[in-house]
């Protein structure tokens, strides 16, 4: 029984001296909560990104737009002479 209570004793300071009989305060990682903060931020970003190109998509689509190629030689007659052999001078496009 002396054993025992000798034991108990000697726990008792050790537990004392960790301070492990003590609640803990943990305390908010502010850390962790910035960046998740940020990357819902990115995500709602790069969600209505998605969304207006969609909508600039859709209305290219439903549009009559035609190219720029299509009416090149039309346009390459209203140029100016200087301006009309740009394109080879330059290695062509």
């Amino acid at each position: 029984m002396e054993n025992q209570d000798l034991i108990n004793k000697l726990k008792d300071e050790v537990l004392k001296d960790l301070n492990l009989n003590q609640k803990s305060k943990t305390k908010f990682n502010f850390g962790n909560f910035g960046l998740t903060l940020l990357l819902a931020l990115l995500a709602v970003v790069a969600l209505s990104q998605t969304v207006a190109s969609a909508a600039i998509l859709n209305k290219i689509q439903n549009s009559s737009v035609t190219s720029a190629l299509v009416g090149q030689g039309a346009a390459s007659s209203n140029l100016p002479s200087n301006v009309q052999n740009l394109p080879n001078m330059v290695g062509g496009c």
